[in-house]
């Protein structure tokens, strides 16, 4: 590709200004962004699976019936409450919770 330089004007590096003008042929992105737009609005049957389709597990790394417990089904009851999908709350205990996060890791 060539520069050119107007007088005033800055270096122009691409081939799209057309000097006898002094205005840029923009053709060629005119024909970039439809087709951007076309991929995208064809992509939209792509998701019309319901996410999610099964229920959500919320993995707890602690015992049952302990203060983190308790607040994370109150936390799931809203939860469910806001998405219309079933929050199940699974107690993982054991080694700091790094078994609930292996699970959760693992899924």
């Amino acid at each position: 590709m060539t520069s050119r330089r107007l007088p005033g004007n800055p270096v122009i590096w691409w081939d799209a200004y057309n000097a006898k003008s002094k205005v840029l042929d923009l053709t060629g992105v005119r024909w970039l962004a439809s087709a951007a737009l076309l991929l995208v609005l064809a992509s939209g049957g792509a998701a019309a699976e319901d996410y999610p389709s099964h229920p959500i597990k919320l993995l707890v790394g602690f015992s049952a019936d302990g203060g983190f417990d308790i607040n994370c089904r109150h936390w799931a009851q809203r939860l469910s409450a806001r998405l219309g999908q079933q929050v199940v709350v699974e107690n993982r205990p054991g080694a700091s919770g790094e078994l609930a996060v292996k699970q959760a890791m693992a899924s």
